[in-house]
Formats: structure tokens, sequence, C-alpha cells
């Protein structure tokens, strides 16, 4: 059984044991010789002990206070999506994938319009009703996004699915982090450039909340009527017909060549 950091920690101060022989005490630290104390006041309170007694005991309770210490993370739900380190469980689109690299344990999405779609074993890659947390890092005049109910796409922006803004600061486009990118979008920065922030993104059902550093930015119901349709305020309307609440992949985007976004410690939680 492997242990975790809390349990090694508990073992460690487990190690110093008091062993009292018939004529004095030792202290004693496992595997090094003890020092010897005064001989004790009375030899009634004696207690005599030989190495295996010694070993059973000090077993006994460690494992004890193992067992009362509970696993940190252990059971949660939360399960990484991302490694770290490679891009093993996931899969690039074909029309630019050099857009994304692997810095210093970051996702690093910089380059022509690509998207990099999540494709390991995680609940055979499909999530309907989930929590995601991403940590996320943009650049000044950046902007990048997270897909959620999507498929693969070889090329172009992702016509199924839903679209998590990350932008603080790019020119071209007013909507912010935390929005739900054409649907119900968010007119305010929630954070700055060039600081981690963590956009946090629960579907239930038909309702879709995010999250930024754990202040609810959007709160949308999808409506009963939804057809993936949303005029602009232009007049003109956004044709987007599998943009309904449904299942699917996660996908991160890299936007455009002079955009720089960062993504790490991807992590979701399958809701019943």
């Amino acid at each position: 059984m492997a242990l975790t950091k809390q349990q090694i920690g508990v073992v460690r101060r487990c190690d110093r044991v008091v062993v009292q022989s018939d004529s004095d005490r030792v202290c004693q630290r496992l595997g090094d010789p003890g020092r010897r104390l005064p001989r004790p006041a009375s030899r009634a309170h004696v207690i005599r002990y030989n190495d295996s007694v010694m070993r059973t005991v000090f077993s006994t309770v460690c494992c004890a206070v193992l067992l009362a210490v509970p696993a940190v993370g252990a059971d949660d739900g939360w399960v990484e999506l991302w490694d770290g380190s490679t891009f093993s469980g996931w899969k690039l689109s074909t029309d630019n994938p050099s857009t994304f690299k692997i810095v210093d344990g970051a996702i690093v999405a910089q380059g022509p319009r690509a998207h990099l779609f999540y494709a390991g074993e995680v609940n055979g890659g499909v999530f309907r009703d989930f929590e995601l947390k991403v940590d996320v890092l943009a650049k000044n005049n950046s902007n990048g996004g997270i897909y959620f109910h999507t498929d693969f796409q070889e090329t172009g922006w992702p016509r199924k699915g839903f679209e998590v803004q990350v932008n603080n600061t790019f020119q071209r486009d007013p909507r912010k982090s935390g929005g739900l990118y054409g649907v119900s979008d968010n007119l305010i920065a929630p954070v700055g450039d060039d600081e981690w922030f963590e956009e946090h993104i629960v579907v239930r059902g038909n309702t879709v909340k995010i999250y930024v550093n754990g202040h609810l930015i959007t709160n949308w119901v999808q409506p009963e009527d939804w057809d993936g349709l949303r005029p602009l305020p232009n007049g003109r309307g956004q044709s987007f017909p599998e943009r309904k609440l449904s299942s699917g992949t996660i996908a991160l985007q890299g936007h455009d060549p002079n955009s720089v976004v960062m993504y790490k410690n991807i992590r979701i939680k399958v809701l019943d």
C-alpha cells in the first residue's frame, strides 16, 4: 500500500520508543544505539521487553495511527486529465499542431488557430455532467478558450459544444474570461494578465456555472427552445446548431499567433 506524504510524516514521528529493562531504561531510535537514562526509582514500574516485543508494539502503534489519518485527496472524485509533461491522452488538430508546446509544466498555446482535444481514458473521453478546473495564464492582448461538450475536429473552430472564454485584455474581442462565449458573455475582466487564475466550470443538467478564482462569473440555464442561434449586437446572427448541452470531450484553444495562453493542472470530477 502506497503511503501519502502525510502518512509518512506520521511514521517518522513514531520512530522513537522507550525500552525499559530490569536494570535501566533505554531511549532508543530505530536502527541507532540508545542512550542510557537514570535508573528508575522503583523496580515495580519496570517492564521487560525483548526485541521482538518492541518491534510488535512499534508496528501496532504506527499502523493504528496510519489508519486514523486519511489519505489527502482520496476518494474526492477529482482526476487529472493531463500528466504535466507530455501530450499523452490528448489529440492535436491537424491545421496547426505546432501551435501547442509544453514548457515548464504548462501547455502553451501560441501560433495560428489550433485546438488540443482530450482523447484519454477518463470516462471514455466523454463527459456530460461534470466539474472541470483549469489553471490559466494569459499574456497581454491574448485570447484563448476552454471547450466542453465538443468532439475532435481536424480543422477550424469547433462547431460542437461551448467555449469558456480566456481573455483579459485582447483588444479585438470584448468578451472576457469567465464568460460562456457568444451565449452568456462577460464584459469585465475578473483578473489581470501574467497571473495564474483558476477557471472552474460546472455543468449539471441544463445549467452551466463558471467561476474564476472562486467567484461566480456566469450562471446560464439553457432555455427549453434553445437552438444554438444567437443574434449579435450588429444585427448579424451566429449559427451554431450544435452548440447545445449534450455530452462530449474537453478542448483547449490556440487562438492566433500573437496570443500566448498557458494551461496546467487540468482536472475533472464526473458528477452523478
